[in-house]
């Protein structure tokens, strides 16, 4: 080591020795599960009850029907016929979007898929069980609801969990043995005028809406469009906008445009582990809405949120959806190559767009919007930024374009019916994601490397190029929020997804995941999106906040020192979750 690295290391010591302290010291904390002596008896869990009225759910398995011990035929077949369907996912008070989350190990309850011809399920033998969903569900109506249950949770050092859509990739809603909060009714919208934040001077004031734990987008955007602005959201619909979203980030179609999810907050209101509700923005409660925004769902129950709302002098939309399939490898090396090279130029257009790839067989699917047009007509202009790929020797290019006169209606009949028919649900899904830096997009050598991964990829994995971010979200100063830094850097970010049976994950399956972001780290870095990463990270503090997460656990040690609020891979989970 030279002389200048050690000096460098020895300073760095007391900063490393104290965010060790924060994360290693022994904890008198610990979680009382169902079974255990401590756990809250029959008498205190009916006594809670009533102060919910009666809003407490004792979790049973739903796919109990088709194993061997419970098993109804008919009710196996309409669990399988309808598990994909997102409306009966929804309604699960304990159920996920994902159901590899629904299992914990080998254990859980799994619907198996219908047979192709129709005929009833075969009974399966093992145990049914609930696996990694939450024991106690609390279908909270109200914010006293979220606090009492916060109190509970608190006071009986129960394993906590706050679940809403159920639309996680990392299984941070829900838990073995856990007792959770459902906020999928609370699904208030208040448009308001001239909103000052709390203590905040009157320069502050903006318009804003307020949004409640349970709305999703699709009820965001119809809401904006009603009071005719527009907000910051997603790409599918179901989404929640309040919760899980913008705590870790917050990627859309329109992010470019206007910044992040996270960039785009005024102020929440949230229970914090004491149980009372805080009103919490740049003026008050200043660090815990630096954490907030980014730092992940660890640090307070988010009652409200306050979104800026934006009103763009052009409101049309225009869109381009399709296919490019190739007949061989060569042909798909091709398509990828032109498709990686005019990423730049795409975004110089003004359009924004997702689009995916697969080896199995040879495709590109693609989903790409122009927002803020002023006339009808320029949907055919959009086209001709794609006339490199229509002339690929090997492939057939199936582009349409449209025109809508504002963002809802491209919402709603454009991308919506794509993003859906592109994203399964009720599956078992592992993923991984890696940002796209500016850094990259500038370097021939890093993107040839970049190419070489997609055409690479296994044909059991499908690959996803958001080009969401960058512009607006590059304009925000690199430590403004808690997310990571390196996201003031990016141009796009990527996920691989690897599925795979009904049944859970496989050893082959999680292999080949881990393998896949390995690979993606020697080609992107280590900056990795919170909300769609892998749970193989090994340095995942570093992957998903960089430099920000020391700060993070001071926060969460202050606000949070018993622990109440914990998940998997969250600020200071370290120490148990």
């Amino acid at each position: 080591m030279a002389p200048s690295q050690m000096r460098l290391t020895w300073a760095l010591l007391p900063v490393l020795a104290a965010i060790v302290t924060v994360v290693l010291s022994p904890s008198s904390t610990l979680y009382c599960l169902p079974g255990d002596k401590c756990f809250p008896s029959e008498e205190k869990l009916q006594v809670f009850n009533a102060t919910v009225n009666g809003r407490l759910i004792k979790s049973t398995p739903y796919g109990a029907a088709c194993y061997s011990g419970s098993y109804d035929a008919e009710a196996c077949k309409a669990l399988a016929a309808q598990k994909h369907n997102v409306g009966y996912r929804l309604s699960l008070p304990a159920g996920l979007m994902y159901t590899n989350w629904e299992a914990d190990g080998a254990s859980g309850c799994p619907v198996p898929e219908l047979p192709l011809d129709g005929s009833y399920p075969t009974p399966l033998p093992k145990k049914c069980s609930l696996g990694g969903m939450s024991s106690y569900v609390v279908n909270v109506t109200s914010r006293n609801d979220i606090a009492l249950a916060v109190d509970f949770a608190a006071k009986h050092k129960l394993r906590f969990r706050i679940k809403n859509t159920g639309h996680d990739y990392k299984g941070r809603s829900s838990g073995p043995a856990t007792f959770a909060v459902w906020t999928h009714h609370l699904t208030d919208l208040t448009y308001i005028k001239n909103f000052r934040p709390a203590s905040c001077p009157p320069a502050s004031m903006q318009d804003v809406i307020s949004v409640g734990p349970g709305v999703s987008f699709d009820e965001l955007y119809e809401f904006a469009h009603r009071n005719g602005v527009m907000t910051m959201g997603g790409w599918a619909g179901t989404v929640g906008a309040a919760g899980g979203y913008v705590l870790g980030g917050g990627i859309g179609p329109l992010g470019h445009f206007f910044g992040m999810g996270v960039d785009n907050i005024v102020q929440f209101e949230a229970i914090t582990a004491d149980g009372h509700l805080r009103t919490i923005n740049k003026c008050r409660n200043a660090d815990l809405f630096w954490a907030l925004r980014g730092g992940g769902g660890a640090f307070a129950a988010v009652t409200q949120v306050y979104y800026k709302l934006h009103r763009p002098q052009h409101s049309a939309v225009d869109t381009e959806s399709g296919q490019i399939v190739c007949a061989n490898s060569a042909a798909y090396e091709g398509l990828i190559e032109a498709f990686v090279d005019l990423q730049e130029d795409l975004r110089k257009d003004g359009q924004t767009g997702i689009w995916t790839a697969s080896s199995s067989p040879y495709v590109v699917a693609l989903l790409f919007v122009r927002p803020f047009q002023a006339v009808q007509g320029h949907e055919e202009n959009m086209l001709d930024r794609w006339q490199s790929l229509t002339n690929l020797e090997g492939c057939q290019t199936k582009i349409q374009s449209a025109h809508f006169p504002n963002w809802n209606a491209a919402f709603r009949a454009a991308i919506r019916p794509v993003i859906e028919a592109g994203s399964p649900i009720g599956t078992n899904a592992l993923v991984s994601s890696r940002l796209v830096s500016l850094d990259i997009m500038k370097s021939p050598e890093r993107l040839r490397q970049v190419k070489d991964y997609i055409i690479n990829l296994p044909a059991a994995s499908r690959f996803i190029w958001q080009n969401s971010v960058g512009d607006a979200s590059a304009a925000i100063p690199r430590n403004e929020t808690a997310i990571h830094p390196e996201w003031r850097n990016a141009f796009a970010y990527v996920d691989t997804t690897v599925f795979g049976p009904w049944s859970g994950v496989t050893p082959e399956q999680d292999g080949l995941a881990k393998n896949i972001s390995a690979n993606a780290i020697a080609v992107f870095g280590t900056a990795a999106y919170y909300n769609e990463a892998s749970v193989s990270e090994k340095d995942w503090q570093k992957s998903f906040w960089g430099t920000n997460y020391a700060r993070l656990l001071q926060i969460k040690a202050r606000v949070d020192p018993n622990r109440v609020f914990s998940c998997r891979m969250c600020v200071g989970s370290e120490r148990g979750f």
